[in-house]
């Protein structure tokens, strides 16, 4: 039973499930810009539904009530329509957890105003019912946080106020006058949802984790696709100007490729690119990215490496490995690489590209199966 429960939590990871920080930049990003697009839904279905509950008050609640309850929802209302329009911020997760607290903190003012309006005040058997539906906000709240794909500090850093909020309406009779026995029902359902709401969210990051893991691969040889590794180049030149260190991109392209696909159809043209895939990891440190460019291409991201040491690293490669032969062709790579800042410090990652793939081709013009670093 031990090995059993041991074996799902390494499976489980439990370390990417509890913190962020174990995150890769890539993933947080992700998953950043999507619970930002989740605010904006969410901020925007608030907004029309606190509207329309505004003016519906007045069917419950006499005047002076009503007309209090209308001015604060609407306020409410217009303060989610500006959540709508400034969640929009680059994708950090600082800024998700920002929108999900004004989320939440909008939603928890609601609640709080109301019960300080509705607490004190004579109500018919309809109004008592509308008032119990404002009780009913925190359970709202709870369960819109299954909807995002949070990790288990996250999940107590929000929990923990909207039930704290309720507890403390409670206490302080700020209960609209409820029963006690009903106040305590809804305490005990507002912990159950927020228990499945919980797991739901981290089933949600599991699933999101599973998923982008699977859509950073290129199928054939497992190297990290092109569009992912472009969003992997960005971050580390943003990184870097931050922090200056020096950065190397390798542009390796198979030679006589075409010949091979011509020759032996294109099963082993595949064959050849996953072999030298593989090839191409044995060389890579705890760090670098190796990522399929484009066809035969290869890109391989070496963060804190000079161009000397890159290229010494490759052509070391290059003597020492065992190339796979097709037919009477023995397959060879030519390769350039470029170093940021000191050959690139004023350009984007694109240029920094454009440069490792010139000396690949002078590389190729020079007699092929090098690297050449200048």
């Amino acid at each position: 039973m031990i090995a059993w429960f041991t074996d799902k939590l390494a499976a489980f990871e439990l370390d990417q499930v509890l913190r962020s920080k174990s995150h890769p930049g890539v993933f947080t990003r992700h998953r950043a810009g999507f619970i930002n697009n989740r605010v904006h839904v969410l901020a925007i279905l608030f907004s029309v539904f606190v509207a329309i509950w505004a003016c519906i008050n007045f069917a419950f609640f006499v005047f002076p009530l009503a007309a209090s309850l209308f001015v604060g929802l609407l306020l409410a209302a217009l303060a989610f329509v500006s959540l709508a329009i400034v969640c929009r911020w680059d994708p950090t997760i600082a800024h998700a957890r920002i929108g999900i607290a004004f989320l939440l903190g909008i939603s928890a003012a609601v609640f709080i105003f109301s019960n300080e309006l509705l607490s004190g005040a004579v109500l018919t058997t309809s109004g008592r019912i509308a008032a119990a539906s404002y009780a009913l906000l925190p359970l709202v709240l709870l369960i819109s946080l299954g909807l995002f794909p949070l990790v288990a500090f996250e999940l107590i850093l929000f929990t923990f106020p909207v039930v704290s909020v309720f507890v403390v309406a409670y206490l302080t009779n700020v209960s609209m006058a409820l029963p006690t026995f009903v106040v305590l029902a809804i305490l005990f359902v507002l912990i159950l949802c927020g228990i499945v709401a919980g797991a739901n969210s981290i089933s949600q990051l599991q699933l999101m984790r599973q998923m982008f893991q699977e859509s950073l691969r290129d199928p054939l040889t497992r190297a990290i696709n092109r569009h992912s590794g472009e969003t992997i180049l960005q971050l580390h030149i943003a990184q870097i100007r931050r922090k200056p260190a020096p950065l190397c991109v390798a542009f390796l392209d198979l030679d006589n490729f075409k010949e091979i696909n011509d020759r032996f159809g294109h099963d082993a043209g595949d064959g050849v690119l996953r072999c030298m895939a593989d090839l191409l990891r044995t060389s890579l440190r705890e760090g670098d990215t190796l990522i399929r460019w484009a066809g035969d291409e290869f890109l391989i991201i070496m963060p804190h490496a000079k161009s000397g040491d890159a290229s010494l690293r490759l052509e070391m490669l290059i003597e020492r490995a065992k190339f796979p032969r097709i037919g009477n062709t023995t397959l060879t790579w030519s390769g350039g690489i470029a170093e940021w800042p000191s050959e690139a410090k004023n350009f984007g990652w694109q240029d920094l590209v454009a440069l490792a793939d010139s000396r690949m081709y002078r590389a190729k013009g020079a007699g092929r199966n090098r690297v050449l670093t200048s």
